[in-house]
C-alpha cells in the first residue's frame, strides 16, 4: 500500500491529534510499515507509520 508513494513528493503529518505537517518530503523506500524519506536538504529519516505519533501521510500537490 505505501508503495505507491516511492519516490514521490508528499506531506506527512505527525502529533497525536496531526498538530504538525511536514511539506517537500520524498518518499526513498518503504518497508513493510517503515518508510524512508528525504527533506530539501537531503537528510534521509525513516518513519514508522504504526507509530502513536503517525498521524497521516498523503501525496503532495
Amino acid at each position: 500500500m505505501l508503495e505507491q508513494f516511492v519516490g514521490k513528493k508528499v506531506k506527512i503529518v505527525v502529533g497525536p491529534e496531526g498538530e504538525e505537517t511536514q511539506f517537500g518530503l520524498t518518499v526513498k523506500a518503504v518497508d513493510g510499515v517503515l518508510i524512508s524519506v528525504e527533506d530539501s536538504k537531503g537528510e534521509v529519516r525513516v518513519i514508522n507509520t504504526t507509530s502513536a505519533n503517525f498521524f497521516e501521510l498523503s501525496m503532495q500537490s
